[in-house]
Parts: C-alpha cells; sequence; structure tokens
C-alpha cells in the first residue's frame, strides 16, 4: 500500500511542488539556529503612524520639487534656472503676477513654436519704438565690384567667413543668432519655413565652441567662468538629453571647483553663489532623469552648500529648504535597489553622512534628519556601501542621534530613531565589532526604556541586539555590559549604581602629532632620570608645567588638558542622563597631572585612592609597542577593587560571589592612545607592563608602558553662560598656535 502511493504520480507532483519544498526546508532549519529575518523594506516607515504628530511622507513625486524657488525665492531666481518644476501646483499656462492689462507683450523669439512646453520662460519685451539695430558684425570692406554684391552673415558664417562680433550677446539664453536687429525680421523668421533656414546651433553647442576655452584646455580644468557660462548655456538648451557625456563632465568639474573653495586651494570664491544657482535651477530640469546626471548635480549642490561663501544671502529656511528637497529626491532614488552601487559609484555616501553630523542649524531639521537616516537605511542593504559606512564610522554617527541625555519620549523624536536604528540593524550583521562599545548597547537598551509602546523602534533595536547574537563575542559582551535592572515590587531594588568606566580613544589622524611628541618627552625624561627606566615626575603639576613652557610640547600638552576636559564632560553627561540644566552649569578642569614611566618586570602598584578629587584617570601614551606600528595590538592594564570593602567577606559560593560582583574587582584593558576616566574614590592599581610576546616594539627600542596620569575637578557655575554646556565649549576655542 505505502509503495503504491509513493509510486502514484500525483503524490509525486505534490512532493516536488514549491509549498512542500519549503515545509521540507523549514523542517530542516529547525536543527540550527536561524538567521534573524530582517524584510527588505525600503519605504520610509514600515507602519502607520502611531502617535498623534505627522511623519514626514515619502508620497510625493519629484517633480513636484521646486529647488531654486524653496531656496532664492521668487524674486531671487535667476533665468536660467526657471523651469516648470518651480511651483508645485504651477498650470500648464505660466500667467504673469502682474495685472493682465498692464503686462508687457510678448514677443517670440528664432526658433519658439507658438506652443510653450511649460519647461521654458518666454521674454517680456514691451512694444514700445525700437531704436535703429546695432552693428552685428564688422564694417564690411569696399563693395567688390559685381551686381551680386556680399553673400548675407549665416552664408560667411557657415563657410568660415566673418567671425562673431566681440562683446555682442544675445538678451536671453535662449534667443538664436539673429541676422537682423529688426523686430519685424525676428516676427518673420517666427514662421515656419524661414526658421528652418535661420535655425541657429544649440545653446549647448555654442557653449562647447565658443566659451573662451582654449582648444587644448579640457572642461575638467576649466576655469569658474567659463563652467558657469557653459551651466548657464546647458539651463537654456532643448537637448540635454543628448549631452548626457557632457552633462556629467560639466557636473563633475562643478564639484571639482567647491571642493577646491571648501579646500582653500580656489581664488574663485566669488562664483560659488552663482554656481550654487545655477545647480540648483538644473535639478529643477524635468528633462534631466538620468540617476548618473541627477547624483552628480546632488553631490554638486551639497558640496555648494556647505560654502558658507555660497549661501551668503540665502536665508536659513532657504537652506534648509536645498537640503531638504535634494534628500527627498535622493530617498525617493534609494528605495530602488538597482541604484544602491550608484551612491556610492557617484561618491554620494560620504557627503550624506556629512549633513547627518553637521551641528549647522541649516541641517539640524528633524525631517531632513529623517530622510537622509532613511537614504543611509536603504543603501546600507548593498554589502560594498555597508563597507564604506563602517569604515567612514556611520556607526558612531548613528548612535550619537540616540543620544538618551537629549531624548524625552516624545512623537516627534521616533521617526528618526526608526530610521537610524533601521540603518544599523542592516549594519549589525557584517560590522558587529562596532556595536560592542558599551555604551552602545545600553544606548539601544535605553531606547527601548523611553520608548516602551513604540512598536516600530522596538522591532528594529530587536532585529539589532538578534542580529549581534549571531557572534560569541557580541554575546560575551552583552552579558557583561548589561545595564542596571530596575524591578519592581517585592523584588531587591538596586542600590548606588555606580557609572565607573569612561574610555575614549584618541583619533589616530588627528591626535597623532601630539601623542607622539608627549611620548617622545615622557621616553627622554625617563632615559635621563629615571631608574632603570622607571620614572616619576616629581610634582603633582606636570602638564602646567609642560604648557608654560615653549615649543611644540607646551602646544601638545595643552591639547591634552582640552582633551582631558572635554572627556570628563562627556562622562558626566552620559552619567547624568536627562539633566540639561545641571549640565550646563558645570565646569570641569584638570586638578593636578603627572607622568610615569615603566619597564617590563618593574614592581606592582599599590592600591590607592585620590581623595577630594572628582575624577581620576591616564591617557596611556606607550604600552610597550612603538609608536609607528599600526599593528601593535599591546594594551595597558589596570585593577579597578569593589568601593564595597565588606562585600568580600560575605561567606556565600565562589559562583555566586562572581555572579553578584560582591568583593570583585574588575581589570580593564585599554590600547596606547586612549583616555581612561574613572571616580577618584576607587581603588585602583596599575598592571605592570608584561615581557615581549615575540617581536613587540621596536627594536633597539626600551619597551615602556608610559602614562600621564591627572585628576580632574568640577564646580558649579551660579548662572549658565549662554550657548554653552560646560567648560568643554570654554577651551573648544583657544588656540594654541600649531598645527598637531
Amino acid at each position: 500500500m505505502a509503495d503504491d502511493v509513493s509510486s502514484d504520480p500525483i503524490v509525486k507532483a505534490l512532493q516536488k511542488s514549491t509549498i512542500a519544498q519549503t515545509l521540507k526546508a523549514a523542517r530542516a532549519s529547525l536543527a540550527e539556529p536561524s538567521r534573524p529575518y530582517t524584510p527588505l523594506d525600503r519605504s520610509l516607515f514600515q507602519r502607520p503612524n502611531e502617535g498623534s504628530d505627522p511623519r514626514p511622507s515619502s508620497s510625493y513625486g519629484v517633480d513636484q520639487l521646486a529647488f531654486v524657488r524653496d531656496t532664492f525665492g521668487n524674486s531671487g531666481r535667476p533665468e536660467s534656472a526657471r523651469s516648470s518644476r518651480s511651483s508645485r501646483t504651477r498650470p500648464d499656462t505660466i500667467a504673469e503676477e502682474e495685472d493682465v492689462a498692464h503686462s508687457p507683450q510678448i514677443l517670440r523669439l528664432d526658433g519658439e513654436g507658438g506652443e510653450s512646453s511649460g519647461s521654458e520662460e518666454l521674454t517680456p519685451v514691451v512694444a514700445t519704438p525700437s531704436p535703429p539695430a546695432p552693428s552685428r558684425g564688422p564694417p564690411k570692406p569696399p563693395r567688390p565690384p559685381g551686381s551680386a554684391g556680399y553673400p548675407n552673415i549665416s552664408a560667411l558664417r557657415s563657410s568660415g567667413g566673418y567671425p562673431d562680433p566681440l562683446g555682442v550677446t544675445d538678451a536671453s539664453p535662449r534667443r538664436s543668432s539673429a541676422t537682423s536687429a529688426s523686430p519685424r525680421r525676428r516676427l518673420a523668421d517666427g514662421s515656419p519655413r524661414r526658421r528652418k533656414a535661420s535655425q541657429s546651433p544649440s545653446p549647448v553647442a555654442r557653449a562647447k565652441s565658443s566659451d573662451a576655452l582654449p582648444a587644448d584646455i579640457p572642461l575638467k580644468h576649466a576655469p569658474g567662468e567659463v563652467v558657469m557660462s557653459n551651466l548657464q548655456s546647458l539651463a537654456a538648451s532643448k537637448e540635454k538629453r543628448k549631452q548626457t557625456d557632457f552633462v556629467a563632465e560639466l557636473c563633475e568639474r562643478t564639484w571639482t571647483l567647491a571642493v577646491d573653495m571648501k579646500a582653500g586651494k580656489s581664488t574663485e570664491t566669488a562664483l560659488a553663489p552663482g554656481l550654487l544657482r545655477e545647480v540648483m535651477g538644473l535639478m529643477d530640469m524635468k528633462d534631466i532623469k538620468e540617476s548618473k546626471l541627477v547624483f552628480k548635480l546632488a553631490r554638486c549642490a551639497l558640496a555648494l552648500l556647505s560654502l558658507e561663501v555660497a549661501t551668503q544671502g540665502v536665508s536659513v529656511s532657504g537652506v534648509q529648504a536645498a537640503y531638504q528637497n535634494i534628500a527627498q529626491v535622493l530617498f525617493k532614488y534609494s528605495q530602488k535597489e538597482g541604484y544602491d552601487a550608484e551612491f556610492l559609484t557617484e561618491k554620494l555616501i560620504e557627503p550624506i553622512l556629512e549633513v547627518l553630523e553637521s551641528e549647522n542649524p541649516a541641517c539640524s531639521a528633524a525631517d531632513l534628519r529623517v530622510y537622509i537616516a532613511g537614504i543611509l537605511k536603504n543603501v546600507s542593504n548593498d554589502s560594498a556601501n555597508q563597507k564604506f559606512l563602517a569604515q567612514r564610522g556611520a556607526v558612531g554617527s548613528l548612535f550619537k542621534l540616540m543620544d538618551a541625555s537629549k531624548l524625552a519620549g516624545g512623537a516627534k523624536e521616533a521617526p528618526l530613531l526608526i530610521q537610524v536604528t533601521a540603518a544599523l540593524r542592516n549594519l549589525a550583521s557584517n560590522q558587529y565589532k562596532q556595536f560592542l562599545a558599551t555604551e552602545r548597547l545600553s544606548a539601544l537598551t535605553r531606547l527601548m526604556e523611553i520608548f516602551p509602546n513604540h512598536v516600530e523602534l522596538l522591532t528594529n533595536i530587536a532585529r539589532i541586539l538578534a542580529k549581534l547574537t549571531l557572534h560569541g563575542s557580541a554575546v560575551e559582551v552583552s552579558a557583561s555590559s548589561a545595564p542596571t535592572a530596575h524591578p519592581q515590587g517585592l523584588g531587591p531594588q538596586q542600590l548606588w549604581p555606580t557609572p565607573a568606566v569612561l574610555v575614549v580613544p584618541s583619533d589616530p589622524e588627528k591626535d597623532q602629532r601630539w601623542h607622539w611628541l608627549l611620548a617622545e618627552h615622557v621616553r627622554q625624561q625617563a632615559t635621563k632620570h629615571g631608574a632603570s627606566g622607571t620614572w616619576r615626575y616629581p610634582g603633582s603639576d606636570f602638564l602646567e608645567h609642560l604648557t608654560s613652557a615653549a615649543g611644540p610640547t607646551a602646544a601638545a600638552a595643552k591639547r591634552l588638558r582640552v582633551f582631558v576636559e572635554e572627556a570628563a564632560m562627556g562622562y558626566f553627561r552620559k552619567a547624568l542622563g536627562r539633566e540639561p540644566t545641571l549640565l550646563q552649569r558645570l565646569h570641569v578642569t584638570v586638578a593636578s597631572s603627572w607622568a610615569a614611566a615603566t619597564t617590563a618586570g618593574a614592581a606592582w602598584q599599590e592600591p590607592h585612592v585620590h581623595p577630594k578629587a572628582a575624577l581620576s584617570g591616564a591617557f596611556y601614551l606607550e604600552c610597550g609597542g612603538g609608536l609607528q606600528e599600526s599593528n601593535d595590538t599591546e594594551e595597558c592594564g589596570i585593577y579597578l577593587q569593589d568601593p564595597r570593602p565588606p562585600a568580600g567577606l560575605a561567606e556565600v559560593p565562589e559562583a555566586l560571589r562572581k555572579k553578584l560582583g560582591w568583593g570583585e574587582a574588575q581589570k580593564v584593558w585599554v590600547r596606547a592612545g586612549s583616555l581612561l576616566l574613572y571616580p577618584a574614590w576607587l581603588y585602583h592599581s596599575g598592571l605592570p607592563l608584561a615581557p615581549p610576546s615575540g617581536g613587540s616594539g621596536e627594536q633597539g627600542r626600551q619597551r615602556l608602558r608610559s602614562l600621564i596620569s591627572f585628576t580632574a575637578a568640577v564646580q558649579l557655575r551660579e548662572i549658565a553662560p549662554s550657548g554653552q554646556q560646560g567648560s568643554q565649549e570654554v577651551r573648544r576655542g583657544e588656540s594654541d598656535n600649531l598645527e598637531l
């Protein structure tokens, strides 16, 4: 019977069906943990609005955006930037704003038909008697003998006769070269028969041939004025789709000019406002729809908007509108998977991240950040984009937007956090190591506390944590850094929660110079004054002593002081959470400092505290490896004792003691170039430098564990200075007159 069923062709067909194969795969997947499923939803939001406040919408059309009008206003729009996109409700026939009875008569130009396509502006000409037409060519030589006379001007131009006159330009970029300045002649040329005979080259062709650019200089090296002229001619052209390569090359040159202006390498900054207007005008054009060109224009616009000189005279709301429109266009493209690679190849991800990271008021609008984060969420589905975002530090930038101290749990905050967590969700699998910092894991769980009823946000956070659990090291870190719980009811309550340790790594690109200067200074002092390489500064004013001297080392000491005070403010900002009023009154200063250096095999340091000080810490200069070794993995260690001495006396099983953390010392390891902060009342002891583990350190150079230790004092101001949040704002503006 069973054989009969198995041989039944209908049963075999059912077994091969999609449903049967899916069920078979599902049963097999139960044998091992499956990967968390993340739907590839590229919409702005996955669920209807859960609050009363409206969210930014993605149900708009790109053609509805008005770049020039929204940025500069109607009065500031250049002719070349006007288009049918200049109004979201613009009718097909454009009426003049003034009274029709007093409006100027419209005079059609050469090459214009009787109908308007809606994508161009007509040039108003007042119907008044025209003066005698100016000469449109150089004086003719004496008339040669014969009755035929001279050929007409167009024939001369086409056959290499008289050149175009210098200093004479058309009144409108759409105006074709007329053979006569007479209005009657121009009206007559409007007929189909004459139009065909007198049609002039396209504006783009004229721009490419007559913009005073020498033949041996390519467009990529053209000066700014030539680029501006080409942009203006391009805006007036009806043949943009046929000039794709030229438009792309022109965009690249415009972007290069903007980058040079931003880097201070260009003397043509006066052209920046005009370039911005022309680029925004081109983004308004309907006939530029190819993604490559749209992306290049968007990159140009973002580069120009970042220049203060380019936005002079433009209101903050206008600059905000420009960023918003660009973000909305790019978000529309990011919704289609096929454009992911172009975001990277067209170098758009970097400027998008810069907008997200910027503290400029024009870049801090909530809706703008929602669209920017939404773009990153969509394009981060691509593996190449994920790699670039990780190298660029996008994970850290996204986590900064989740700072719990700046969140109140309001409905207006949720839309941005939804996009941010969705982007992090895409990066969590392959870039999981960047999520393992304690403060980042805590930020995720803190969001769950602040928004306990927001399903979409909680779902994104759950997906991030689920992806992290696919990696064993992430599971271990998550378990060891679990945030303090707050059980309710009759259960044990957590008391005396202690923000204990903050590790702040320095930026290798920005801080390596002063880090190296201080490390060399301490090494020299240890070699000169130390016993067997072990040395300690005799006083408690090491940084102050160095700062009072002259030279690069003094500037390096000043940089470290600022770095310490900013890190201390960051410590209190994280510890206090939502206490902005108190944070604004805090003033943190370095109270004392000293330097020390030890060699391998030195004695253990005695556990100690620093009475009366608020914070203590150290900046680690060397941990045995050479400063120039980029692959150095050696670390400096420190013991932090449990501040509850009686906890270690409790008679409980050792496994339980470790689980509860009663009397357990914590060992902290940090790399050279890192700053470690902790409460000064914690008993701490520096671990000795371990012997070399095979080739570590520079040959012929003594291995040292060197550091600069310090204590920090905290005071409260009576009234917080306007616009400042603690002492880091006071110190940041000071100049050390040295590039380090």
